[in-house]
């Protein structure tokens, strides 16, 4: 059985047979090495996927941006991600559960002013602040792409996952003021 880095790099050498577009051997092995590090199947469709859609032999950047949830629209996950700090107002007891569940998305919080001061706003308020939420994580996003882009800097991830709204438990009800 082939390892992980050896199919992706024959689904790499396939691609550039199918888009008549050789490749220089250390490209396709800089791009398999650099691709080990994301489920295998994930890498095999992507790949797969632009011997139908791609007239050119894709960038590093294009395969991985997809891979990592980058290729939807900002404007669109911005207001996912605007979203979902919102509801945590309503979903998170203090500042400890909300960075638990906004996880790499909490540093837009402390932006606004940190979880203190977001979670006075009334809600008359909300969309305002839904508003002021969502250019913030464009920023972020659009600041995330480009580091990707430039150095292919892994460090900064926002995920775009929708996190499942659990039931309200009756005392995040009264820890809320309004």
């Amino acid at each position: 059985m082939k390892n992980k880095q050896a199919e992706i790099y024959d689904a790499l050498a396939l691609l550039s047979v199918v888009l008549n577009q050789p490749q220089d051997q250390k490209r396709l092995e800089f791009y398999a090495e650099t691709l080990k590090g994301f489920d295998l199947s994930a890498v095999i469709r992507q790949i797969k996927s632009f011997s139908t859609s791609a007239r050119f032999f894709p960038q590093l950047v294009d395969i991985i941006e997809p891979l990592k949830g980058l290729d939807a629209p900002v404007d669109e996950l911005a207001v996912m991600v605007a979203n979902e700090i919102v509801e945590s107002l309503y979903r998170c007891s203090n500042e400890a559960h909300a960075q638990q569940v906004l996880g790499e998305k909490y540093p837009i919080v402390q932006r606004m002013g940190g979880w203190e001061s977001l979670s006075r706003i009334d809600l008359s308020e909300i969309p305002a602040t839904r508003a002021q939420l969502r250019e913030l994580a464009k920023a972020y996003l659009n600041r995330s792409k480009r580091e990707l882009r430039e150095d292919l800097s892994l460090a900064f991830e926002l995920s775009t996952r929708p996190v499942q709204i659990g039931e309200m438990k009756k005392a995040n009800y009264e820890l809320i003021d309004f």
